[in-house]
């Protein structure tokens, strides 16, 4: 499939993520969720769909998308109380940049639960509060059932 093609799909699908992303009302019972792709990271359909089941399930997501900086981040999580933060990633080689995100973040809250998926996670990664996503909608909610249980309010 030529990129151009590839490019015009994406933008299809997420215009329609915007619309459904307004329609899922969210609980203020539950955490807050911030989600993105790490610098360097441009494939977030995965992650769009992800932030969609969250939405679907109550969540307020905070959803910063594609080739996100980390500078900045960990402000942002405490400004607005976020406690759980998705990350995506596409390629293995972005493993140790998914890992430094986890420990910059972690270090300025501890209490924050990170959830990372995408097919550049061949295995978990194992540092911090960290829970591997899987790619089925079945792995996502069993997941989201466990994290559900968590204390996740800041210690």
């Amino acid at each position: 499939m030529p990129v151009a093609h590839e490019h015009l799909i994406s933008h299809i699908i997420q215009q329609r993520f915007t619309q459904f992303f307004r329609v899922f009302p969210t609980s203020p019972d539950l955490p807050k969720v911030m989600a993105f792709c790490p610098t360097g990271e441009y494939h977030q359909l995965g992650l769009m769909l992800f932030t969609l089941f969250l939405r679907e399930n109550g969540f307020s997501v905070m959803f910063l998308g594609a080739n996100t900086p980390l500078d900045g981040l960990a402000k942002i999580v405490e400004q607005q109380d976020i406690r759980i933060v998705c990350m995506a990633i596409s390629d293995p080689s972005s493993r140790p940049l998914a890992e430094k995100y986890v420990a910059e973040i972690g270090a300025a809250d501890k209490s924050v639960h990170f959830m990372v998926g995408g097919q550049g996670v061949i295995e978990p990664l194992t540092t911090g509060n960290v829970s591997f996503l899987g790619p089925t909608y079945e792995s996502w909610q069993q997941e989201l059932d466990r994290i559900k249980k968590l204390p996740l309010s800041k210690a």
